[in-house]
């Protein structure tokens, strides 16, 4: 069901994500997000949310509460007290939870982007943070149970709870030799590649990863040697 993490599978699901066009993509991100490095302005703001949100569908209807709240976020984290406190994992958790008054019901809405707000702090930190996908978190979990650590494969409370699942990945596996982003990459390539192989059976999105989530729970625990 899982195949061993060796540095064969992890070159080969990387440059899978080259190939498909994923590292051109996110060149230009990059270029983005340098091109438009001020998050306390809320127009380069604006820009980065508009065009990630449509990169990676993230289905954000409402661009403008989405940068206020992360605009605000920064110019807080810019005064010289908070600069040193804060680091870019818990900046993820601070701008992920927007809220709005809604145009046409006039009552509060509250949305935590938890995906979106990662992918934002992902390209902040030149790929450094790690994005939370739910390919990545499916298989993470899997491959954790089937080492015999018992986790959870329930939605992560948070960035900061998703963020030491991965390093608890990293280090049961002994990837410490490998970045953020070529970890991060190879979950995701692998996740998809699995999921792609349910779909192909004509399920929904949802019911694939439903799917391949009951399957990983059904490894045996313990059963793969690290």
């Amino acid at each position: 069901m899982l195949e061993r993490i060796t540095p064969t599978l992890i070159d080969e699901m990387n440059t899978r994500h080259i190939a498909e066009g994923g590292t051109a993509i996110n060149e230009k991100l990059d270029l983005l997000f340098s091109t438009f490095p001020d998050n306390t302005c809320l127009n380069d703001v604006q820009v980065k949310v508009a065009v990630l949100n449509t990169i990676y569908n993230t289905s954000i209807k409402y661009i403008l509460p989405v940068a206020s709240k992360i605009n605000a976020e920064f110019k807080a984290l810019d005064k010289s007290e908070n600069r040193v406190k804060v680091s870019l994992i818990e900046m993820v958790d601070r701008i992920a939870k927007t809220e709005w008054v809604s145009e046409e019901s006039r009552k509060e809405v509250v949305r935590t982007n938890l995906s979106f707000a990662s992918k934002y702090m992902h390209f902040e930190s030149k790929r450094d943070v790690p994005i939370y996908d739910s390919y990545i978190w499916i298989v993470m979990n899997g491959y954790l149970h089937a080492a015999g650590d018992r986790v959870t494969f329930g939605t992560p409370r948070n960035y900061a709870d998703f963020y030491a699942r991965f390093q608890q990945f990293r280090k049961r596996y002994n990837l410490e030799a490998y970045s953020n982003y070529q970890i991060d990459k190879f979950l995701w390539q692998y996740g998809k590649a699995k999921i792609s192989e349910y779909r192909k059976d004509g399920l929904s999105m949802a019911k694939a990863k439903a799917r391949l989530q009951t399957e990983l729970r059904k490894l045996p625990f313990g059963s793969m040697q690290v």
